[in-house]
């Protein structure tokens, strides 16, 4: 169900945002790119105290606005699992984007929910968000997200990369 008091100034940000990015760049249609296979390669005692990154992928979804589904792995995550971003809140300031956001990550027993908050410019594309693990595996650690919004499909759907770092020792 769409929240009536973002849905609109999230559709006008959205829209200002997919202009920024035609006008720099060529809008294509190709497919997402596949995420690598990526094997454990960190030690238990790795990922329980030292920090360590997860890469992503995410498409903007149809169904709902502020929606996102992808893929994200490394770290701790053996394969690539789902993920799922909503922006529940939303406030534009010119060209930036003021955000809160929910990422979940669908890992079997390395699940995890997390809320993000910070900004989108929108001229560059760059996402910078900081939050906390908020249930899960790792619940109460420190979450940075950078990303970049690399593409516009034909449809108006975004999509953009990036890295989460975990900090679990800052749960402890």
């Amino acid at each position: 169900m769409k929240n009536p008091i973002t849905h609109g100034r999230y559709q006008a940000a959205r829209y200002a945002l997919a202009g920024a990015v035609l006008a720099a760049a060529a809008c294509s249609d190709a497919p997402l790119p596949a995420a690598p296979d990526v094997a454990l390669e960190a030690s238990a005692d790795q990922v329980f105290n030292e920090p360590f990154d997860l890469e992503y992928v995410k498409v903007e979804t149809g169904n709902q606005t502020g929606m996102w589904s992808g893929r994200i792995w490394g770290g701790f995550l053996p394969t690539p699992v789902g993920l799922e971003t909503q922006v529940y809140d939303l406030r534009v300031t010119g060209k930036i984007w003021h955000i809160k956001t929910y990422w979940t990550v669908d890992g079997g027993t390395r699940a995890f929910r997390a809320e993000l908050e910070g900004t989108v410019n929108t001229e560059t594309g760059s996402l910078l968000l900081n939050g906390t693990v908020v249930s899960g595996v790792l619940a109460g650690a420190r979450v940075h997200n950078e990303g970049k919004l690399t593409q516009v499909l034909g449809s108006g759907a975004t999509v953009f990369e990036g890295s989460l770092r975990i900090m679990p020792a800052s749960a402890h």
